[in-house]
């Protein structure tokens, strides 16, 4: 038999959980989702700022060069080794964005992380020898400023708002490659390098609480080797309160370097590519 005060408690609880439930579903009373939320009544500009951490779960396909000198690999009727379609263990991915307007105006910042591994079981070369694994690892931080100018809209009831951006990319990306059973160690490399985008971001407003949005950029732009890059977002967002939205989208990113081969032909080229569902949270002061 329950008692009394288990009776009170659970009350308590469920009551607890259907008032956050009710706050969750309730219509924000001071909804600011609109297309001219860095600008005041009277046409002038004003601060608005958005603050949005994502969790990401991606996909991703590596191609990483080593810089390490072919005719000295260690290699197991295998071609040299690099990060190649590096798409079986996700060791943790992260994507945080800031926005700044102040009427037309906007800055902004994007850090990106992720890193994975995989492992691949070779059989013995000798009947009777012990076999081995291949383990490789990639990992990639960017951190990408710009800045932007809204082109539309051209009067204040659109519910369509244009923005044209540019900024460059600082790109850290590490990789490595080792028999497991190995007592020679393995290969790794670290590259990092700064790159130039030119890019675009399209917001809907159907109504005061939600917000459509999607923006893309071209990285690279002929830097470094003539590499060229990209990135893409969308997303749905709805207005829990005036301060704090939630976020579910699909984000891409295509980071590309191409440089010539070293004097003993180490490859350094890069083709790093991470593209999955994510969501978010978002904060607004």
């Amino acid at each position: 038999m329950t008692s009394p005060s288990r009776k009170t408690t659970r009350v308590a609880q469920l009551a607890s959980m259907a008032t956050l439930v009710s706050l969750a579903l309730a219509r924000p009373a001071a909804a600011q989702f609109s297309a001219r939320e860095s600008f005041n009544p009277d046409g002038t500009g004003k601060w608005d700022f958005e603050l949005t951490p994502y969790l990401f779960l991606p996909n991703i396909n590596a191609t990483i060069g080593l810089n390490h000198p072919p005719g000295t690999d260690v290699s197991v009727n295998q071609p040299r080794p690099t990060v190649s379609k590096l798409a079986s263990t996700l060791n943790g991915a992260f994507v945080g964005y800031g926005l700044v307007r102040y009427g037309n105006w906007s800055g902004e910042l994007n850090v990106f992380y992720v890193s994975a591994s995989v492992s691949r079981n070779f059989a013995p070369v000798l009947p009777g020898g012990a076999g081995t694994t291949l383990k490789v690892n990639g990992s990639e931080v960017l951190v990408s400023p710009g800045f932007g100018y809204q082109v539309l809209p051209l009067d204040a009831t659109s519910k369509v708002t244009l923005d044209a951006r540019a900024g460059f990319t600082y790109n850290s990306i590490s990789s490595s490659a080792n028999f497991t059973q190995s007592r020679l160690g393995g290969v790794s490399t670290t590259a990092s390098f700064v790159q130039p985008w030119l890019g675009a971001r399209v917001a809907y407003y159907p109504s005061s609480d939600w917000r459509l949005t999607a923006d893309a950029a071209l990285t690279g732009l002929g830097v470094d080797g003539g590499a060229m890059g990209w990135n893409a977002r969308a997303g749905v967002s709805y207005l829990i309160t005036s301060w704090f939205d939630v976020t579910l989208g699909y984000a891409a990113t295509d980071t590309r370097r191409s440089t010539s081969l070293g004097p003993s032909g180490q490859n350094r080229n890069i083709n790093f590519l991470a593209y999955g569902p994510v969501a978010a949270m978002g904060f607004r002061f």
